[in-house]
């Protein structure tokens, strides 16, 4: 009769130990393929944020060129005016300057034909 229990429990025990290992051989396929599937994800995150990088990264150096160009705009228009500056600062060549921008406003707003 103890021969019969104990081979009852060994076959228990057996059937335990290959439901054991199945068990671990499920556990062990998902992980793997949640692995997988992570790295998957990761990698399609790493792409979006790789190109969304390039795209800003493009565009800010546009706009740095803008920028730069409006610069240069910027220091020509100011050696222009300080040219301006130094002529007008002849005070017969600003009143010869004051006189034709005169002539040229009553030319403008006052009607063909009539005398001043």
């Amino acid at each position: 009769m103890n021969n019969i229990i104990l081979g009852a429990v060994l076959i228990a025990l057996l059937i335990l130990i290959y439901l054991l290992l199945r068990l671990t051989d499920s556990i062990q396929t998902r992980v793997g393929e949640n692995a997988r599937t992570q790295e998957e994800r990761l990698d399609r995150l790493n792409t979006t944020i790789d190109h969304k990088l390039s795209a800003s990264f493009n565009n800010v150096s546009a706009r740095l060129e803008e920028v730069h160009q409006g610069l240069g705009n910027m220091q020509s228009l100011a050696g222009g005016v300080g040219e301006l500056k130094r002529i007008l600062t002849n005070v017969k060549n600003r009143g010869i300057w004051g006189e034709m921008q005169l002539g040229n406003l009553l030319k403008e707003g006052v009607p063909r034909g009539t005398r001043i």
